[in-house]
């Protein structure tokens, strides 16, 4: 019998070790995050703590007397000499991060993972790694550690266990060094991932398996499974059934497209396309169901109730199974520890308790690989498993007791229907803090979507694909396109209500803060309303403490143990208090301050600024971007995430210094994704795809976009003056600019150059105008250019900052926005700032920049580096 979690209306203060994991879990947790927030504590200062620890335990084990605190401390150590030498590869001589950005090489190595398809590129892992030289005749030697390897175009078909040989320069992993940003250096390290390698697919000069070992034989299931599921979907147009199908049965994401996959998203059941927990689990159920059904035929193993021990352990082999099926990606590896583990408790001659083997397979999962704990799949799904097994806890009666729940159809609706619900209600801060989404439709959607594609296509596929084709491959082919045939629909369900205005909404991303008081304030909701009898705890560990029993945990003011109740009222009381102090801090921050901030981003080789008015109002000039947003988006993945941060849903204005991709590219997800009031450009034609779509947007969304000749030149907003000084326009609407003279295809001398000030404080942005632009504008208006901080002209290139604009604008501060350092800035343009004594920051060193002024005088913030005031 499993027991669902419950607490005593009294909870006994020394009844902390009632569920032993639990605690043991939060220390170890502990660990890990004081190892992450100070790295490199280093063994002697761990063990410093650990020893005492264990020689108190030591003792009280030997004199019988109590330990509470000694074991959380050994373990809260565990956690940081876990995480510490996780991340400890690179101490070594022969390990593959002291190869990159030295040469080129010849790398041999074995692909660790299926490979993962993208709309322009595979990626792949490799381990087992040897390097030599492309020159010279110096014998390959092994080195530790995986880099990443990026192909382009086509070429060979790669599965896990290839032995492959390229030619290519290891890079290090390039991480935007903005406030709050993602920090993907790090986030590969923890994946064991040190550098990359790109390269074209067909340059791959020798593949080599092995065509006799165990991978061997997953690979060509799969690779059977593949071919089988083609031929189920082969009716299909779109291929999207088919996909969807890969992905359920053996986790090949390959073919689902990124429309396919922002629909599922926007319905709330993106979920579903990764083997996870939900499919894991269903697959546990369902082979502990069966074996449990065939070992109950055996009358020894129903004498001695060993059927059920029987069923789980014979369970664990198709859990694991499925898991290599599917390549045991990070979150199905979690997901058949937890099922593993789950299973496993059947052993114990004892009543199961739910929380205290959730707790243990999340201990195990963290022993392995400490840094779990910061990934976002470990996190929804333990958030999603405590949410639903404390709600179904609250709703028992109601699903179960009342006369409705009789009805098995009424009772799996109204299972289902709440499963959804709790879920959704543990995960919605956490969706929202990684992914900036609401679904509205995500119950509904879930409704439908899990029954069918999480429940029946997933059973009826595997069945299919495993037990049916080596019997009959025209049976498996039947129910691989019964499959097929419920997917469709499904599908169209899934599309149809995603594109639904209401389905789902970006939000602003919640603070850490605010999500501790949301579930802090769930929690106390939950606690109100949960059934008062319990059928987990034992009697004895119900009782009220006792005046010897060490009260003061449970009491206030000696006045005797607080009722749940009472704490309820006082977690909800907590988290209302801390979000209105919080609601109110976000309010000053946002729409009270009387102070103009201007934020340089770091967007790699581009420009990005976000400049705050005072009382609210806000402008981003420039978005940043590559030179396809398929290969990244710099809007969506940088400058959004910033300004959600910063809990800004509306743009007031978004100005355009000119249509080049490394200022443009990052304004089209702000376009789509956020309420933008307003658009300034010169109108500059462009012939590029990326232009053209943001123009249709600007249009289709009905963005104020005024003529740039005939509009006001000069605006004030909250007392800060913004001016657009250049280009000049004739009457007849063309630019002056000296390139356009010269018939030059270049854009960078009609960029839109402007200039803010509030009080004694201004700053220029010169967008990438070059020495010709910058000779015309100074010439006109050269008492016009005076600016307390410039950003750097054309990031910082030799083209650009001649010594006349330089003696114009008269900075005391140069923030020059690059990301190529073998490129930007020139040595020539550094060496002319250092010659005039400007203050320099550079993004791709310093990281985003940001300055604070009152107009009197500024703060200048880099993300890396001091903060520095100055008077004005």
């Amino acid at each position: 019998m499993i027991r669902m979690p419950a607490l005593p209306d009294s909870a006994p203060a020394d009844n902390a070790w009632f569920r032993p994991v639990i605690p043991l879990l939060l220390s170890f947790i502990s660990g890990i995050i004081l190892a992450l927030a100070f790295p490199g504590l280093g063994w002697l200062w761990v063990l410093s703590v650990a020893i005492p620890a264990l020689g108190i335990l030591v003792g009280a084990f030997v004199f019988g007397k109590s330990a509470r605190f000694s074991p959380l401390i050994l373990f809260a150590c565990l956690g940081v000499l876990s995480y510490e030498a996780c991340i400890a590869g690179p101490g070594n001589p022969g390990h593959v991060a002291h190869y990159i950005d030295s040469r080129t090489w010849k790398i041999t190595g074995t692909l660790q993972a299926e490979p993962v398809f993208q709309t322009y590129r595979r990626k792949c892992v490799l381990g087992h790694l040897s390097l030599s030289p492309v020159s010279g005749k110096t014998l390959p030697f092994p080195v530790r550690g995986q880099i990443q390897v990026n192909l382009y175009g086509k070429g060979k078909d790669l599965s896990i266990g290839d032995r492959t040989t390229l030619t290519g320069e290891i890079r290090p992993f390039r991480s935007f060094q903005n406030p709050g940003g993602f920090d993907y250096t790090r986030y590969m390290t923890w994946q064991h991932i040190w550098g990359s390698v790109s390269a074209s697919a067909n340059k791959i000069s020798a593949v080599s398996s092995d065509t006799a070992g165990p991978q061997s034989w997953v690979n060509a299931i799969r690779e059977n499974i593949r071919v089988l599921i083609r031929r189920a979907s082969q009716s299909n147009k779109d291929g999207d059934a088919g996909a969807v199908l890969a992905a359920l049965i053996i986790g090949d994401r390959g073919g689902i497209t990124p429309a396919l996959q922002e629909a599922f998203s926007r319905a709330g059941v993106s979920h579903v396309l990764a083997i996870s927990g939900l499919h894991v689990g269903i697959v546990a159920t369902a082979a502990f169901v069966f074996f449990n059904w065939v070992l109950s035929f055996f009358q020894p193993l129903l004498m001695r109730a060993w059927t059920k021990k029987g069923a789980a352990m014979a369970a664990v082999f198709p859990v694991v199974f499925y898991g290599v099926l599917a390549g045991m990606p990070p979150s199905t590896q979690r997901a058949v520890v937890m099922a593993v583990v789950f299973l496993f408790t059947f052993l114990i001659e004892r009543d199961h308790d739910l929380l205290n083997t959730i707790a243990l397979a999340a201990l195990v999962i963290l022993i392995a690989h400490p840094p779990a704990l910061f990934s976002i799949s470990f996190q929804l799904s333990f958030a999603a498993v405590l949410s639903i097994a404390w709600g179904m806890l609250a709703f028992r009666n109601t699903i179960y007791q009342s006369r409705l729940g009789r009805n098995f159809l009424i009772k799996f609706a109204a299972t289902l229907f709440f499963v959804t619900l709790f879920a959704v209600i543990g995960t919605a801060p956490l969706v929202m803090y990684y992914f900036n989404i609401f679904s509205a439709a995500g119950l509904l959607a879930n409704l439908v979507v899990v029954p069918l594609m999480g429940s029946f296509v997933v059973i009826t596929g595997l069945f299919s694909a495993l037990i049916l084709y080596p019997v009959s491959h025209q049976a498996a082919l039947w129910g691989l396109q019964v499959c097929d045939a419920v997917l469709k629909p499904v599908i169209v369900f899934v599309k149809t209500l995603s594109q639904m205005e209401w389905s789902a909404v970006h939000t602003i991303t919640p603070s850490i803060l605010e999500i501790a008081c949301y579930y802090l304030l769930v929690s106390g909701v939950m606690l109100l309303i949960m059934p008062k009898a319990n059928s987990g705890i034992k009697p004895e560990a119900q009782q009220p403490l006792q005046a010897n029993g060490g009260a003061s945990a449970g009491r206030i003011n000696g006045r005797g143990p607080i009722s749940r109740s009472r704490w309820a009222s006082l977690m909800i009381v907590a988290a209302i208090g801390v979000l209105s102090a919080d609601m109110l801090y976000w309010a000053n921050r946002r729409l009270w301050h009387d102070d103009f901030r201007v934020t340089v981003l770091d967007v790699g080789q581009g420009n990005a600024a976000l400049l705050e008015f005072p009382k609210g109002d806000c402008a981003v000039i420039d978005g940043g971007g590559f030179s396809d947003n398929a290969v990244f988006d710099t809007g969506g993945m940088v400058l959004a995430p910033f300004l959600w941060r910063n809990k800004i849903r509306t743009v007031d204005t978004v100005i355009l210094t000119h249509p080049d991709a490394d200022h443009l590219n990052g304004l089209i997800y702000i376009l789509k994704h956020f309420h933008v009031r307003q658009v300034i450009s010169t109108h500059q034609p462009a012939d590029s795809g990326s232009y053209r779509e943001f123009l249709a947007l600007v249009q289709n969304n009905h963005m104020s976009h005024p003529d740039f000749n005939g509009m006001e030149k000069t605006v004030s907003i909250s007392g800060v003056t913004l001016q657009f000084l250049y280009p000049f326009s004739h009457p007849t609407g063309e630019f002056r600019a000296a390139a356009k003279a010269q018939d030059s295809p270049d854009t960078n001398n009609h960029s839109l150059v402007i200039r803010a000030a509030l009080g004694e404080f201004s700053i220029l942005f010169p967008g990438d105008i070059e020495r010709a632009g910058e000779k015309e504008l100074a010439a006109a208006a050269p008492e016009g250019l005076l600016s307390t901080v410039l950003i750097a002209p054309h990031h910082g290139s030799n083209t650009s900052s001649s010594p006349a604009f330089l003696d114009a604008v008269h900075p005391e501060t140069v923030i020059i926005s690059s990301g190529k350092p073998d490129r930007f800035p020139s040595p020539v343009v550094l060496d002319r700032y250092k010659h005039r004594n400007y203050q320099l920051f550079r993004t791709d060193e310093n990281g985003a920049i940001r300055i604070v002024t009152d107009g009197k005088g500024m703060t200048v913030m880099p993300m890396k580096g001091e903060a520095t005031w100055k008077d004005l």
